[in-house]
């Protein structure tokens, strides 16, 4: 293939939703940190996908994370061991502690943090009578992240829509699988957005913005490097009560606030 063919035949490459989701099957049954040339090209068009949704987030921004606190125990001398979280253990996990997580593979430690302290609970689905320890952080430095919820149409749009001249189509399967639970017995379910978190990672970018699921309308944050934040203060919280929606209300809502 000539060069100018080559170059009218990248001009006419448009990605979309279901260019996404072949791409999450690609990299979870076939090949995993090595790509092939068409998903090469997919990634470069992430990538400026990303630049267009930089944002930056100031020194001094305040963030949240929350734990269930631990049951507590008898000790071999009688006493009761506190069931509250030291401020280490409110923090990032150690690399050898560390498990497969949203945006982090085993191994490779990043902090979770919240939009706020009811976003943060909210993401731990606690139980009625559970304990929390949640704890604020503070960013010690600015920082460039990507924010995922930015520029991304609604699922119908994204999935059904004719136009085919848009690249945000392709956005929207990223901005989904952010923010979508994922079974803890099924770990290979976070392998595409680990991968997207670390090639925004070595292109510069600092962490990820990203909708909640639990908490509509609030935003998580995922930093690359925990040392970025200091904590802060810590406070508990107890669960008194806890909603629950029809799903079809639920489903209605939902399609009501796309039109």
């Amino acid at each position: 293939m000539c060069d100018e063919q080559k170059k009218k035949q990248d001009q006419e490459l448009v990605y979309n939703y279901r260019d996404w989701e072949n791409f999450c099957k690609y990299l979870s049954n076939e090949n995993r940190y090595i790509l092939n040339d068409e998903y090469k090209k997919l990634t470069e068009e992430i990538l400026k996908l990303a630049e267009d949704r930089e944002a930056f987030l100031e020194q001094g921004s305040m963030f949240w994370r929350a734990r269930t606190s631990k049951i507590p125990r008898v000790t071999e001398d009688g006493a009761i061991d506190s069931d509250s979280y030291t401020a280490e253990e409110m923090s990032a996990c150690q690399e050898e502690d560390t498990k497969d997580g949203r945006a982090n593979p085993t191994g490779i430690s990043y902090l979770y943090l919240a939009e706020n302290i009811e976003t943060a609970i909210a993401e731990i689905r606690p139980y009625i009578g559970d304990k929390i320890t949640a704890a604020s952080f503070v960013l010690s430095r600015k920082i460039k992240i990507v924010d995922i919820r930015q520029g991304a149409p609604s699922l119908p749009e994204a999935v059904f829509s004719k136009n085919k001249d848009s690249f945000d189509n392709l956005w929207f399967g990223i901005k989904m699988y952010f923010s979508m639970p994922v079974k803890p017995q099924d770990p290979k379910g976070y392998i595409p957005m680990q991968y997207v978190a670390e090639l925004f990672k070595n292109n510069g970018f600092d962490g990820i913005k990203f909708d909640s699921v639990q908490r509509e309308g609030n935003f998580n944050l995922v930093l690359f490097n925990p040392s970025d934040v200091r904590l802060n203060n810590m406070v508990e919280r107890h669960i008194k009560k806890i909603e629950y929606y029809d799903h079809l209300r639920f489903l209605n809502e939902c399609l009501e606030k796309q039109k």
